[in-house]
């Protein structure tokens, strides 16, 4: 779905833009399931040596993250090609 719309940006200018996607407000987060891409069926088609997966992990300071992320490391180092990369923010 493909429509115009019109984006204040402080100082009173604004401007104009077609662009691929939609901004109508949703209820809730929704499900993954009911998602095009969320399907079992295609998700059991998907070759995931030919596609990147991302996983994201935040939290407190302190709250385990490097701990998980090395534990998933070493959990699927040798079943998988895996790549880390961090985000110091501060």
């Amino acid at each position: 779905m493909s429509h115009s719309h019109r984006h204040e940006h402080g100082g009173g200018d604004a401007y104009s833009h077609n662009h691929g996607h939609s901004h109508e407000p949703y209820d809730g987060p929704g499900k993954y399931e009911t998602r095009a891409t969320g399907s079992q069926e295609l998700w059991s088609k998907r070759n995931f040596e030919q596609r990147a997966f991302t996983v994201g992990i935040g939290g407190p300071v302190g709250s385990g993250k490097t701990a998980l992320v090395l534990a998933l490391c070493q959990a699927l180092r040798e079943k998988i090609t895996l790549a880390v990369v961090t985000v110091g923010i501060g």
